[in-house]
Protein backbone atom coordinates (compact mmCIF):
# COMPACT_ATOMS: atom_id res chain seq x y z
CA UNK A 1 0.00 0.00 0.00
CA UNK A 2 1.74 3.29 -0.85
CA UNK A 3 2.61 5.94 1.50
CA UNK A 4 0.03 8.60 2.11
CA UNK A 5 1.42 11.88 0.22
CA UNK A 6 3.54 14.81 1.93
CA UNK A 7 2.02 17.57 2.46
CA UNK A 8 2.63 20.98 0.23
CA UNK A 9 0.38 24.17 -0.07
CA UNK A 10 -1.24 23.81 -3.39
CA UNK A 11 -3.47 26.52 -3.33
CA UNK A 12 -4.54 27.98 -6.40
CA UNK A 13 -3.71 25.16 -8.04
CA UNK A 14 -5.61 22.60 -9.57
CA UNK A 15 -5.96 18.91 -9.01
CA UNK A 16 -5.15 18.24 -12.84
CA UNK A 17 -3.09 20.54 -14.48
CA UNK A 18 -1.94 20.82 -18.12
CA UNK A 19 1.02 19.40 -19.48
CA UNK A 20 4.10 21.42 -18.59
CA UNK A 21 2.23 23.64 -16.17
CA UNK A 22 4.80 23.26 -13.77
CA UNK A 23 7.64 25.44 -15.67
CA UNK A 24 5.09 28.65 -15.62
CA UNK A 25 4.45 27.47 -12.01
CA UNK A 26 7.56 29.04 -10.54
CA UNK A 27 8.47 32.81 -9.68
CA UNK A 28 11.24 32.36 -12.41
CA UNK A 29 11.79 29.71 -14.77
CA UNK A 30 14.19 27.47 -12.74
CA UNK A 31 15.99 25.80 -16.22
CA UNK A 32 17.32 29.15 -17.39
CA UNK A 33 21.29 30.16 -15.85
CA UNK A 34 20.01 33.78 -14.83
CA UNK A 35 17.02 32.26 -12.44
CA UNK A 36 18.97 29.37 -11.45
CA UNK A 37 20.92 30.96 -8.36
CA UNK A 38 18.10 32.87 -7.30
CA UNK A 39 16.71 31.60 -3.38
CA UNK A 40 13.36 29.40 -3.98
CA UNK A 41 10.24 30.41 -2.42
CA UNK A 42 7.77 28.28 -0.16
CA UNK A 43 5.52 28.85 -3.62
CA UNK A 44 8.53 27.21 -6.06
CA UNK A 45 8.99 24.13 -3.65
CA UNK A 46 4.83 24.10 -3.77
CA UNK A 47 5.22 23.64 -7.48
CA UNK A 48 7.66 21.07 -7.95
CA UNK A 49 6.16 18.87 -5.07
CA UNK A 50 2.86 19.11 -6.73
CA UNK A 51 4.42 17.38 -9.38
CA UNK A 52 5.52 14.77 -7.87
CA UNK A 53 2.76 14.37 -5.98
CA UNK A 54 0.73 13.68 -9.16
CA UNK A 55 3.67 11.67 -10.57
CA UNK A 56 3.52 9.58 -7.71
CA UNK A 57 -0.53 8.90 -8.32
CA UNK A 58 0.04 8.18 -11.26
CA UNK A 59 2.47 5.45 -10.79
CA UNK A 60 5.50 7.25 -12.35
CA UNK A 61 7.21 7.22 -8.79
CA UNK A 62 8.00 4.72 -6.49
CA UNK A 63 7.38 4.99 -2.74
CA UNK A 64 11.11 5.09 -2.11
CA UNK A 65 11.65 7.78 -5.21
CA UNK A 66 9.13 10.01 -4.62
CA UNK A 67 10.12 10.64 -0.54
CA UNK A 68 13.87 10.85 -1.49
CA UNK A 69 12.72 13.47 -4.00
CA UNK A 70 10.39 15.33 -2.04
CA UNK A 71 12.88 15.61 0.76
CA UNK A 72 15.14 17.24 -1.56
CA UNK A 73 12.32 19.08 -2.91
CA UNK A 74 11.30 20.45 0.54
CA UNK A 75 15.00 21.47 1.30
CA UNK A 76 16.03 23.41 -2.13
CA UNK A 77 17.57 26.77 -1.37
CA UNK A 78 17.78 27.93 -4.90
CA UNK A 79 15.45 27.35 -8.29
CA UNK A 80 18.17 25.62 -9.83
CA UNK A 81 18.25 22.64 -7.15
CA UNK A 82 14.51 21.96 -8.42
CA UNK A 83 14.53 21.12 -12.52
CA UNK A 84 16.49 17.61 -11.75
CA UNK A 85 13.52 16.48 -9.86
CA UNK A 86 10.91 17.47 -11.93
CA UNK A 87 12.27 17.32 -15.51
CA UNK A 88 11.78 13.94 -16.23
CA UNK A 89 8.38 14.13 -15.24
CA UNK A 90 6.85 17.71 -16.31
CA UNK A 91 6.27 17.97 -20.01
CA UNK A 92 8.08 20.56 -21.89
CA UNK A 93 4.78 21.94 -24.46
CA UNK A 94 6.74 24.86 -25.16
CA UNK A 95 9.23 22.32 -27.28
CA UNK A 96 6.92 19.32 -27.76
CA UNK A 97 4.13 21.85 -29.56
CA UNK A 98 6.66 23.21 -31.51
CA UNK A 99 6.30 26.79 -30.20
CA UNK A 100 9.32 28.31 -28.11
CA UNK A 101 8.78 30.08 -24.89
CA UNK A 102 10.33 33.24 -25.69
CA UNK A 103 12.43 32.93 -22.99
CA UNK A 104 15.26 35.78 -21.56
CA UNK A 105 17.71 33.87 -23.27
CA UNK A 106 15.99 33.96 -26.61
CA UNK A 107 15.65 37.71 -26.16
CA UNK A 108 19.06 38.89 -25.27
CA UNK A 109 19.93 36.48 -28.75
CA UNK A 110 17.26 38.66 -30.70
CA UNK A 111 18.28 42.06 -29.36
CA UNK A 112 22.16 40.91 -29.73
CA UNK A 113 20.83 40.37 -33.36
CA UNK A 114 19.16 43.53 -33.81
CA UNK A 115 22.64 45.54 -32.18
CA UNK A 116 24.64 43.83 -34.64
CA UNK A 117 23.02 44.67 -37.67
CA UNK A 118 22.42 47.98 -36.13
CA UNK A 119 26.16 48.53 -35.74
CA UNK A 120 27.08 46.89 -39.34
CA UNK A 121 24.57 49.58 -40.76
CA UNK A 122 26.73 52.38 -38.87
CA UNK A 123 29.64 51.13 -40.31
CA UNK A 124 28.48 50.66 -43.28
CA UNK A 125 27.59 53.73 -43.27
CA UNK A 126 31.23 55.35 -41.44
CA UNK A 127 33.76 53.62 -43.49
CA UNK A 128 32.48 54.96 -47.14
CA UNK A 129 31.61 58.38 -45.70
CA UNK A 130 34.94 59.06 -44.12
CA UNK A 131 36.73 57.83 -47.15
CA UNK A 132 34.38 59.94 -49.68
CA UNK A 133 35.07 62.69 -47.53
CA UNK A 134 39.02 61.98 -47.55
CA UNK A 135 39.48 62.10 -51.47
CA UNK A 136 37.05 65.30 -51.40
CA UNK A 137 39.07 67.35 -49.45
CA UNK A 138 42.06 66.26 -50.68
CA UNK A 139 41.24 66.92 -54.13
CA UNK A 140 39.53 70.13 -53.29
CA UNK A 141 42.76 71.51 -51.46
CA UNK A 142 44.85 69.99 -53.79
CA UNK A 143 42.96 71.88 -56.50
CA UNK A 144 42.44 75.16 -54.40
CA UNK A 145 39.09 75.34 -55.57
CA UNK A 146 36.35 74.17 -53.08
CA UNK A 147 33.75 72.55 -55.08
CA UNK A 148 29.98 70.75 -54.48
CA UNK A 149 30.69 68.32 -51.74
CA UNK A 150 29.62 65.33 -53.30
CA UNK A 151 30.11 62.81 -50.70
CA UNK A 152 26.89 64.26 -49.50
CA UNK A 153 25.32 61.97 -51.52
CA UNK A 154 27.01 59.00 -49.81
CA UNK A 155 26.28 59.96 -46.71
CA UNK A 156 22.42 60.24 -47.41
CA UNK A 157 22.37 56.98 -49.11
CA UNK A 158 24.31 54.79 -46.32
CA UNK A 159 22.35 56.93 -43.58
CA UNK A 160 19.14 55.56 -44.55
CA UNK A 161 19.97 52.25 -43.93
CA UNK A 162 21.06 53.42 -40.38
CA UNK A 163 17.70 54.86 -40.33
CA UNK A 164 15.94 52.03 -41.80
CA UNK A 165 17.52 49.50 -39.25
CA UNK A 166 16.78 52.09 -36.27
CA UNK A 167 13.11 52.22 -37.54
CA UNK A 168 12.83 48.77 -37.86
CA UNK A 169 14.09 47.46 -34.57
CA UNK A 170 11.22 46.09 -33.54
CA UNK A 171 10.09 44.11 -36.96
CA UNK A 172 13.72 42.81 -37.20
CA UNK A 173 13.29 41.10 -33.66
CA UNK A 174 10.52 39.31 -34.04
CA UNK A 175 12.14 37.74 -37.14
CA UNK A 176 14.88 37.00 -35.70
CA UNK A 177 12.99 35.38 -32.58
CA UNK A 178 11.03 33.47 -35.49
CA UNK A 179 14.22 32.39 -37.33
CA UNK A 180 15.63 30.84 -33.59
CA UNK A 181 12.10 29.22 -32.89
CA UNK A 182 12.07 27.56 -36.49
CA UNK A 183 15.81 26.48 -35.58
CA UNK A 184 14.52 24.99 -32.57
CA UNK A 185 11.81 23.12 -33.69
CA UNK A 186 14.16 21.41 -36.46
CA UNK A 187 16.51 20.81 -33.56
CA UNK A 188 13.88 19.00 -31.75
CA UNK A 189 13.44 15.40 -31.88
CA UNK A 190 10.08 14.81 -33.15
CA UNK A 191 9.95 18.47 -34.26
CA UNK A 192 8.85 19.18 -38.10
CA UNK A 193 10.48 17.65 -40.63
CA UNK A 194 10.76 18.64 -44.59
CA UNK A 195 7.16 16.88 -44.97
CA UNK A 196 5.56 19.16 -42.25
CA UNK A 197 6.76 22.21 -43.50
Amino acid sequence: MRAPFRACNTSGMSAAQPPGWAWTGFSHDPRLPSSAALRASDRDRDVALQALSEAYADGRLDREEHESRTDAAMSAKVLGDLPPLIADLVLDESISAGVPVATADVQTQVVQAWRRRRNNAAMGMAGPSVMTTGIWAATAIGSGNIYFFWPVFVILGTGMNVLRTMFSKQDIIESERDRIERKARKATPGGPGPAGR
